[in-house]
């Protein structure tokens, strides 16, 4: 009969094993490399796509979604998430997500919403809960902890060198009219990357190769990471610089401060350069652009924002509810 670590050990494989599965296929329906057919897209259909595209059965869930919940399951069943008050916040905030769901709907159907539309929009929200559950019980495992973030290192480079390929060899060295390279997701990936990249060329000072190796492993990413110019994610990078400094332990703090003030001033005219020069209104110095300086060109960015405010407008109490496209 196993034992009880064996069991977590067991979990710690799986859940391994579905993060690496996760992050190097691509989702379908996000369209990665638009055009091109990714065999990595290709093998993805077979993670990401639900069992009525599968195999024509009338099967809502995708594999993805069994495995997160049966993990989920599995980790509740060993009681291996946080007991402390921080893990009951995760766990109550983890269950309160479907709640949440369930009133958008009911809300949907007393204002006779499409409750098929409905149902598909609420699809994904008890995926939010499962891996909050799961990235908590990553969270309070170190080892475990240590073995994703250098997973996610490994397989953003994997992205990094596919991207560089396809955007060298398969578009010319140029995006032309496309909006992206890889999609939306891979932004984050790619960030985090960078982010285990830096940290190790600090961790690292004294070994000159490792330093080396993760500096151009930095340089690698960044590449792709601007080329796929998703504005959510660079304002998201910018954020996160700006609380780094009040998180890290005041040695390093000390180390990274004389970085920061170079790094701030030449980010700072590097992005007003491209505010200045830029002509794409879709990219983030685009949209700066436009905030700042008074435009009379309408995106589709400004109909989606006047969308939002509309909705808030019209419900500002009790929502629109799901089932409204």
């Amino acid at each position: 009969m196993k034992s009880y670590e064996a069991y977590k050990l067991t979990l710690d494989r799986l859940l391994l094993g579905l993060i690496a599965a996760a992050l190097v296929c691509d989702v379908p329906a996000a369209r990665a490399y638009l055009e091109h057919q990714a065999f990595t897209e290709t093998l993805g259909r077979f993670l990401f796509q639900g069992g009525k595209e599968l195999t024509g059965l009338p099967v809502p869930f995708t594999p993805f979604e069994l495995l997160s919940y049966s993990l989920a399951l599995f980790g509740l069943f060993l009681h291996s998430f946080p007991r402390s008050r921080l893990g009951q916040s995760l766990l109550l905030c983890a269950l309160s997500l479907p709640l949440i769901g369930a009133y958008g709907f009911a809300i949907g159907g007393m204002r006779g919403h499409s409750l098929r539309l409905a149902l598909t929009q609420l699809h994904f929200i008890p995926m939010i809960g499962t891996w909050l559950l799961l990235g908590s019980y990553v969270g309070t495992r170190p080892r475990l902890q240590g073995r994703v973030i250098r997973l996610l290192f490994w397989t953003s480079l994997w992205r990094a060198t596919y991207a560089w390929y396809v955007y060298l060899f398969v578009f010319g060295g140029s995006l032309g009219e496309r909006e992206y390279l890889i999609d939306h997701a891979s932004s984050l990936f790619l960030a985090l990357g960078m982010c285990y990249a830096g940290f190790q060329v600090l961790a690292q000072h004294r070994v000159r190769t490792r330093v080396c190796f993760y500096a151009l492993s930095f340089l690698w990413i960044l590449g792709p990471y601007v080329l796929n110019d998703r504005r959510a994610s660079f304002a998201g990078v910018l954020v996160a610089l700006g609380v780094l400094p009040w998180v890290l332990p005041p040695r390093m703090r000390l180390r990274l401060f004389p970085i920061y003030k170079r790094g701030v001033l030449g980010l700072g005219l590097i992005l007003l350069v491209l505010v200045l020069r830029t002509n794409d209104i879709n990219s983030l110095a685009g949209a700066l652009r436009t905030e700042a300086i008074r435009t009379e060109e309408l995106t589709y960015r400004h109909i989606e924002n006047y969308d939002l405010m509309l909705g808030v407008i019209e419900q500002p109490f009790l929502g629109l509810g799901f089932g409204r496209d």
